[in-house]
């Protein structure tokens, strides 16, 4: 009996200090800035995700919410909002622990330039006319209604593009691509395993390429599907709709599935 009592105090001593090791707080911090012309945002973070969206003209407003073990190591993580000219930038440097992190929500002008990356963490950009850039070691990508030169990647994770006029290199390590809008210049679809499917305007006028190394390829602009007869799983199409005249997309995934749909 004195054993057991024993092994249960142990046992009751560990949950508790286990419970210490895991405790959570998290506290937020606002700031706001006042921007003139056309902005740049840039922003980089160790830990944490970044989901930035279109506001008001004039103004970039950051929300930090800060992840740690306690108020006063939340409050003291490397959190910094700056501006020099027209460039906000926002950051958090990290000290490596597992259980701090910080997650960014920012408003920014609709022309602002947007130039994201975080270690870890999902990204989201939403309602920007001057293009972005978003880059996660770690999480999905989600980017809509945004316009210009488009560049995404995570190192494991899905990427998701609606709603988008302008060129887009989207590009996955692992996981699935959806998009959907109008294209133009050379753009590129690619993932080292998953599926891809893009949907455009009937009137689109571009050359494009589809290929997988382990799938199946079909497309609704009625472009031939070549398969190879050593039957290895392969399979693409290749052509152009319309003139070709707006430039090109490129499609390629090692495993899964390849389409191309009409709006």
């Amino acid at each position: 009996m004195r054993s057991s009592a024993l092994l249960l105090s142990a046992v009751g001593l560990w949950a508790g200090c286990d419970r210490a090791a895991f405790a959570e707080v998290i506290e937020t911090t606002r700031h706001e800035l006042k921007v003139n012309g056309t902005p740049r945002l840039v922003v980089r973070s160790d830990a944490g995700s970044v989901d930035v969206q279109a506001g008001a003209s004039g103004a970039v407003k950051v929300e930090a919410r800060r992840r740690a073990g306690s108020r006063d190591e939340a409050l003291a993580l490397a959190v910094s909002v700056e501006q020099q000219g027209g460039v906000v930038t926002v950051t958090f440097h990290g000290d490596g622990r597992s259980n701090r992190s910080v997650a960014f929500t920012i408003e920014a002008p609709p022309d602002c330039k947007v130039d994201v990356e975080t270690e870890g963490g999902a990204v989201r950009v939403d309602g920007f006319s001057g293009g972005a850039r978003a880059r996660t070691s770690g999480g999905s990508v989600r980017a809509s209604h945004l316009s210009g030169a488009i560049t995404l990647h995570t190192d494991g994770g899905s990427i998701g593009v609606t709603d988008v006029d302008g060129t887009v290199d989207a590009t996955t390590d692992g996981g699935s691509i959806t998009l959907s809008g109008r294209l133009r210049g050379a753009n590129v679809l690619k993932t080292e395993g998953g599926s891809i499917s893009a949907s455009l305007p009937a009137d689109s006028h571009l050359h494009v390429e589809g290929a997988t190394e382990g799938g199946s390829a079909r497309n609704d602009f009625n472009l031939p599907v070549e398969r190879p007869t050593t039957r290895d799983g392969s399979a693409k199409f290749r052509g152009t709709i319309g003139s070709g005249a707006h430039g090109s997309l490129t499609m390629a995934t090692e495993g899964g599935s390849v389409a191309l749909r009409k709006l």
